[in-house]
């Protein structure tokens, strides 16, 4: 449940984990996300687990999700830039 102030909005906190600052679709980071709308935009990702998982959990399942696709797209162009340069 969200930290509401004195008049009744959500309170903004910055999450200590070491991932508050992984960008989300929405444009906000994970640590100025409440942890019900984090759930809601990794559900839609896919991130498997988002519903039911602690919050860690679940940050960390983006990170390492994250951490594949950046780690896929870097192969990928090694391997485009070997090709171009094949017999030079």
């Amino acid at each position: 449940m969200a930290n509401l102030t004195h008049s009744g909005i959500a309170a903004t906190t910055c999450s200590p984990h070491e991932h508050a600052d992984l960008k989300l679709p929405s444009g906000s980071t994970v640590g100025f996300t409440s942890t019900e709308d984090l759930r809601r935009q990794l559900c839609r990702l896919g991130i498997a687990d988002s519903q039911p998982a602690p919050r860690l959990q679940i940050i960390n399942a983006y990170a390492a999700t994250l951490k594949r696709i950046h780690d896929d797209a870097g192969s990928a162009a090694v391997d485009a830039f070997l090709a171009n340069h094949k017999g030079d």
